[in-house]
């Protein structure tokens, strides 16, 4: 953790406000995987007993203000809405790790141009002693490490956890009893 803090304490104000904005993305990403996740329930249902369609309901009430007068169609279009909303989902989670990689990628980028000016305005002494291909074979392989094993993992988590923090609180909200037996077991 307080490497993580170290390598915040890096990033220069506008990367800071691009990480911000990357946070209230990812929330945005899991919010779409929940909503993918919820709306398959209904459908399912649906299936399973059609005579929901009639039922006095939600759906019921969607047939009718959708002005439906096949049941088929019906299931048709709320299955075809459902795998819009996965689709819809699925696209824009993959924007937002796309954005991200960038992002991570930028930052390990920005950090090894900071550590090449370093070495690079050091005192003539200190380049008589020290290899330059050396230095720089140093810089491109510690900078490549922390982009993709610390940043990019980093990152990465960060989105799994906040999916799976918003997917228990669903859970949690749908039904409670289900949720404390799940964290019993």
């Amino acid at each position: 953790m307080s490497s993580l803090i170290k390598l915040f304490n890096l990033l220069d104000p506008y990367q800071r406000k691009k990480l911000l904005f990357l946070q209230i993305l990812v929330f945005f990403m899991s919010c779409l995987e929940v909503i993918s996740v919820i709306a398959i329930g209904p459908f399912m249902a649906l299936l399973g007993n059609m005579d929901m369609i009639q039922e006095p309901g939600m759906i019921n009430e969607i047939y009718n203000y959708l002005g439906f007068t096949s049941n088929r169609e019906f299931i048709i279009f709320f299955g075809a809405s459902v795998l819009s909303i996965m689709l819809f989902s699925a696209c824009f989670s993959l924007y937002t790790i796309k954005v991200l990689y960038y992002f991570g990628s930028t930052i390990g980028g920005s950090i090894s141009n900071r550590l090449f000016k370093h070495f690079l305005f050091q005192p003539w002494l200190f380049h008589s002693e020290n290899s330059s291909s050396s230095l720089i074979h140093k810089v491109i392989n510690e900078s490549q490490r922390l982009t993709f094993a610390i940043i990019h993992q980093a990152l990465t988590f960060n989105a799994k956890a906040a999916i799976a923090l918003l997917m228990s609180i669903a859970i949690v909200i749908y039904n409670p009893i289900i949720s404390l037996s799940g964290l019993i077991i």
